[in-house]
């Protein structure tokens, strides 16, 4: 959400170019798209929340790339509740079942009722299912693509809230219904749910996942006026953004529900699918392996050359230098040591004349 900042208190310098702007929506819908698509196929519980808020943050970037300026910091505010809930949640869960992938949960709904009930409004929150916090935002973010007539933009946004709200039920569905898995060295019955003041801070995080788009309802067209930006008119909401959004929200929950419920075993064919899909399309270890196969070694060989050519040039200008002054440092040189020097040499050079004759005469001889 940082970067979200930064760019939007920056937002000037995109503002004055219309490509700047296009391509912040480019990148903002491929980074949506892809980060739902990807948390619908992660095991690990941490990483599919994590990859949800991608996901988040891209819809995000796209709203200020087609200029829905207030929207976007609107969906920061609405989206930031339900996303703290379900990792404070997370956290919770892994606590009690020592581990976080999503295949060993299951069943906490009946031994976890407080922590269900909670990551449950948080899930419906982040969906964007009515009239739950990101359902203003999205439907503010939606107005203003319906508001340029951008046929990519509205599917775009449209597809991620379905297939966010897939991915988000997903993950309540494989933790909270059906049996709890059975593993070796754990006993389920031991799992307890949270209390003290992890207890009270989910309660009071799940109170704005309710309300944090209540200033929605203030005329309605109007709900985000208190952000603006010179010259970038508000991203009013109307009635066909909200019933888009609502029913995309509703379909793509109502998707997950039916479909992970039964907890089906994954085809062997679609395998190397999931497991690519699961691991981000390899994009972090694509990072890493360019990272320490290329750019580190590059940078050492760079380092090197850098160093013996630097040298190289600095030898070179102080000769240079040296030799373009011969009145100073002829100056300084004293005329006994130079004659000392040369009848040094001369006796040297003598003596080993004498030598090499006398051996060749020993020879011949």
């Amino acid at each position: 959400m940082c970067g979200v900042y930064l760019v939007a208190r920056a937002y000037a310098l995109f503002h004055a170019s219309p490509r700047g702007l296009a391509l912040l929506a480019i990148v903002g819908g491929v980074t949506a798209v892809l980060g739902v698509l990807w948390a619908l196929f992660q095991e690990n519980l941490k990483r599919a929340i994590a990859y949800t808020t991608m996901g988040e943050l891209g819809l995000m970037m796209l709203a200020l790339g087609i200029g829905a300026y207030g929207a976007g910091i609107f969906e920061v505010f609405a989206h930031a509740w339900p996303k703290a809930l379900l990792f404070l949640a997370a956290g919770v869960i892994i606590r009690e079942l020592r581990t976080e992938r999503l295949a060993e949960m299951g069943g906490l709904w009946q031994r976890m009722p407080l922590t269900g009930w909670v990551m449950l409004i948080a899930v419906a929150a982040g969906a964007g299912i009515p009239p739950f916090s990101t359902f203003w935002s999205k439907d503010a973010i939606l107005s203003k693509a319906l508001a340029l007539r951008s046929p990519i933009a509205i599917i775009v946004i449209t597809a991620v809230t379905l297939l966010g709200a897939m991915a988000l039920v997903r993950i309540f569905r494989l933790a909270f219904t059906g049996e709890t898995a059975r593993r070796r060295r754990f006993d389920p019955d031991r799992i307890g749910d949270a209390g003290g003041r992890v207890a009270t801070a989910m309660v009071i995080l799940a109170i704005p996942c309710i309300v944090a788009g209540i200033r929605g309802f203030r005329g309605r067209t109007d709900p985000i006026a208190f952000v603006t930006f010179p010259g970038v008119a508000l991203s009013n909401s109307h009635f066909v953004a909200a019933a888009i959004t609502a029913a995309a929200a509703v379909l793509g929950a109502a998707i997950a529900w039916g479909i992970y419920g039964r907890r089906p075993s994954p085809a062997v064919a679609l395998e190397p699918v999931r497991r690519a899909m699961g691991e981000g399309l390899f994009v972090e270890r694509a990072y890493q392996f360019g990272a320490a196969q290329v750019l580190l070694p590059a940078s050492r060989a760079a380092g090197w050359i850098e160093g013996r050519l630097d040298a190289t040039i600095d030898l070179v200008a102080d000769s240079v230098a040296f030799a373009g002054r011969p009145r100073r440092w002829l100056s300084d040189v004293r005329t006994r040591q130079v004659l000392i020097g040369l009848f040094a040499a001369v006796v040297a050079l003598a003596t080993v004349s004498i030598m090499l004759a006398g051996r060749a005469i020993g020879k011949v001889g």
